[in-house]
């Protein structure tokens, strides 16, 4: 760093020029420009998925689930993430760090501090909806390699995010020094711990994303209905490729003076990763939201509608007096599954069904007209077949 005596710190270049160049304070950030073209996508795409999610919610589940509330929480932090990364390049994060005065290398460390402790419980609410999500869809018991496997990656995360945040809050003795370099004192070596974390996020994001990948396999479906289900879930993949460049912008962190310029692309690179696990958290609720937007349009469907009543169903096996949709997955624990394009409202296992809706040979009784009603109790039972998940063992 360069120290001149007398120099006020916000006309002092935060590093030495190299030969041949000079500090220029009013040069143009592009890297700025390009944080908030990133912001404002970002943004609007995480907003409208949460949106989606709470219309989805509200008008066809009728109720929230752990995965909901982790997720509106995840999107306030990553929200107050973004500003906090506007306010970083504003500072003149993204510049060579000589064309940044003292006091603006200053104001970014503090910024950044602040910004990597947003991070961590953040990234964890992230990957924690999405964890739960797999957990409603892919459990039916508490046994096997997926049950396992998500506990795991939920209780490390907290354990692994828990810690980095408390390192980040006191790296240095004291506090101040973090983004005060003029300060005397001591720190840990922050850069080890961008690493270290860069390092943990590839791993994490690759396990998340191998998850369902590994469950639909076991399916017994056919295979294109595996790949089409897998196509979902493989935007996952973003995230892996996003935390791997991360990861090696943050190596280059830990070995250059020009900490303000490597800095913005770590920063960069972090919000695409962190955006990719934010929309992978909602982005299976997408079929069923884009079947809910077709039936308030207007637009035919088939099946159950949610209100008591079945309509024509082409996917179903044809019953006397009505086709009953074939259902293959539960609608309520994966609605990216349901078969025939419908909306299903379902409570549990169950599909509630009112007396009209029992065809008459199902009640074993042939000769009562279809549209007489028929009196209270039960008429007939009979055994039928589901499909269910196996158990991923």
């Amino acid at each position: 760093m360069t120290e001149t005596i007398g120099t006020p710190l916000d006309k002092t270049p935060g590093l030495t020029p190299p030969p041949g160049q000079s500090s220029n304070f009013e040069i143009n950030n592009h890297l700025d420009d390009i944080l908030i073209g990133t912001v404002t996508v970002c943004l609007i795409l995480t907003t409208s998925f949460m949106i989606a999610r709470l219309i989805l919610r509200a008008r066809v589940d009728k109720a929230m689930k752990p995965e909901d509330y982790t997720s509106v929480a995840c999107w306030v932090g990553f929200v107050i993430y973004n500003g906090i990364a506007l306010a970083i390049g504003a500072a003149g994060a993204g510049r060579h760090q000589w064309d940044v005065s003292v006091a603006g290398v200053i104001r970014v460390g503090w910024l950044g501090n602040v910004i990597e402790i947003v991070y961590g419980p953040t990234v964890w609410l992230a990957k924690l909806s999405v964890l739960l999500q797999y957990k409603s869809i892919f459990v039916t018991t508490k046994r096997g390699i997926v049950h396992w496997s998500i506990l795991f990656l939920i209780w490390m995360n907290f354990l692994f995010y828990l810690v980095d945040t408390l390192v980040i809050i006191f790296q240095c003795r004291p506090r101040a020094k973090i983004w005060n370099f003029l300060l005397p004192g001591t720190c840990m070596n922050a850069h080890t711990n961008f690493i270290v974390t860069g390092a943990w996020n590839v791993f994490s994001d690759f396990m998340i994303l191998a998850l369902p990948l590994y469950a639909i396999w076991h399916l017994k479906i056919a295979l294109k209905r595996k790949l089409g289900i897998a196509a979902v879930f493989a935007s996952g993949l973003f995230a892996c490729v996003a935390s791997i460049v991360r990861l090696y912008y943050s190596v280059r962190l830990a070995e250059t003076e020009d900490v303000m310029y490597v800095f913005m692309q770590v920063a960069l690179w972090g919000l695409a990763e962190l955006t990719t696990v934010v929309l992978c958290g909602s982005v299976v609720i997408l079929p069923k939201f884009i079947q809910l937007l077709r039936g308030r349009t207007g637009k035919p469907s088939s099946g159950y509608n949610g209100h008591g009543s079945y309509g024509q169903s082409s996917d179903g096996p044809s019953v006397p007096g009505g086709n009953f949709p074939r259902p293959l997955i539960s609608s309520l624990a994966a609605p990216w599954a349901d078969l025939n394009g419908s909306v299903h409202s379902t409570v549990g296992s169950y599909i509630p069904l009112n007396e009209r809706q029992v065809p008459n040979q199902a009640r074993g009784d042939s000769t009562l007209d279809s549209d007489e009603p028929t009196k209270g109790g039960i008429i007939k039972t009979i055994q039928i077949e589901t499909e269910r998940f196996p158990r991923f063992e």
